[in-house]
């Protein structure tokens, strides 16, 4: 009986574990693009075999239930009023799926603490191939090009992707880390909801190992060279700093010195500072490109040519038709996917931020900056925090009870 509740137990944790990466590759990997559909069918059946196989059912539940029948609905009614293709929306209803199933199959708790080693994980990897670019970057070459749909190409090393710029020539390496992601402003997302998580369980951490993860995530945040991703990162530390700077011992400040000569040497001794500072000037400058990233003028869209307002979306395809760039994803899902798809999303996102976190509203400004700078919205891994609070929000913060 002892035997058979171990081999249970270690099953369960290997299903967390495997569905968390699949989560984080699906939502946000550069080579995610190909094939998409096909691994988000395999994803949902994998994720509905393990409910099945595991006994996990909690997306029944009354809220969480009717939030995903509602957000389906509306879905499913796009297409039919404006003969659009049926098939893009069954992909976002499979990923509403995924993300209650992956709910109910691992307890939020143990997403946190199993999230904080998946990203921990993938963040030292990634340091190891940033590095690895600038020393020998002929080695990213032997690894299978995947050609981006943007301004870069990604040197394919499953684990991590090597960014070639385009327009610099085929052999030319960024000098920002992205992860697997298609772009570092993407991966700041993962690992600033990582840092946030560490932060918070901080007591239930043994001292060396919160600050080897809490330094490796910091550089790697700080090597992304994400405008968003920083700033998100320095309110983090202000906020939380009693947790990392009034509790240390001389190992602790071994490891915080390391990490502010990291940083020095990044900034001094490479193109980093550079890049650093030209990407500031270029946010914030008169060119408004901050403001053009996060798409807040193109919200008119939303009233048609008649003066009749889009209220339950215009469809994919005739967005396509405008033939503009948008990158801000809410108010895409605004206008392609409608006010009450969107809305009920945004509650999801709410509800979850309490469930996950303290201080919830940090956790839901992380995840509203993210989604209004990259098309990450409606994708799984974010689903997956929404129906959190869908099934266990009740009106109090839950994240306490570790």
């Amino acid at each position: 009986m002892v035997i058979k509740m171990k081999i249970s137990f270690k099953l369960e944790n290997l299903v967390h574990y495997l569905l968390i990466i699949l989560l984080y590759y699906t939502t946000g990997g550069a080579f995610s693009y190909t094939n998409y559909s096909l691994k988000i069918t395999f994803l949902f059946f994998v994720a509905l075999l393990f409910c099945i196989i595991l006994n996990k059912h909690t997306f029944l539940r009354e809220n969480a239930l009717s939030a995903f029948i509602c957000m389906s609905l509306f879905l499913i009614i796009i297409p039919l009023i404006f003969n659009d293709s049926i098939f893009s929306y069954i992909a976002i209803i499979m990923q509403l799926a995924i993300g209650a199933f992956c709910a109910s199959i691992i307890p939020f708790r143990e997403f946190i603490r199993k999230y904080i080693n998946v990203i921990v994980f993938f963040a030292l990897v990634s340091l190891v191939g940033f590095v690895i670019g600038f020393i020998i970057p002929s080695i990213a070459f032997s690894f299978p090009l995947t050609v981006g749909e943007a301004s870069v190409d990604y040197y394919n090393a499953g684990v991590y992707v090597f960014m070639s710029a385009k327009g610099f020539g085929e052999f030319t390496l960024t000098t920002r880390n992205a992860g697997i992601c298609w772009e570092p402003g993407c991966y700041q997302c993962f690992l600033n909801i990582g840092l946030l998580f560490l932060l918070e369980r901080k007591k239930y951490e043994a001292r060396k190992y919160f600050y080897f993860k809490f330094c490796i995530l910091v550089i790697t945040i700080l090597t992304t060279i994400s405008t968003t991703g920083i700033m998100i990162m320095l309110l983090l530390l202000i906020l939380y700093y009693k947790e990392w700077l009034l509790d240390l011992n001389y190992k602790s400040y071994i490891m915080i010195f390391f990490l502010i000569c990291s940083c020095l040497f990044l900034f001094f001794n490479t193109n980093l500072g550079n890049d650093f500072l030209e990407k500031i000037t270029r946010e914030f400058s008169g060119e408004s490109t901050f403001l053009d990233r996060i798409s807040l003028s193109k919200i008119h869209y939303i009233v048609s040519e008649n003066g009749i307002p889009y209220l339950l979306g215009m469809s994919f395809s005739k967005w396509l038709t405008y033939n503009e760039s948008m990158w801000n994803s809410i108010i895409h899902s605004i206008l392609c996917l409608g006010l009450p798809f969107t809305i009920i999303q945004l509650i999801g996102y709410w509800k979850g931020a309490h469930v996950l976190s303290k201080k919830w509203w940090l956790l839901f400004l992380i995840m509203i900056l993210s989604a209004s700078t990259e098309t990450l919205f409606w994708r799984v891994f974010f689903n997956t925090f929404a129906f959190y609070g869908w099934i266990y929000y009740r009106g109090q913060i839950l994240v306490d009870n570790y």
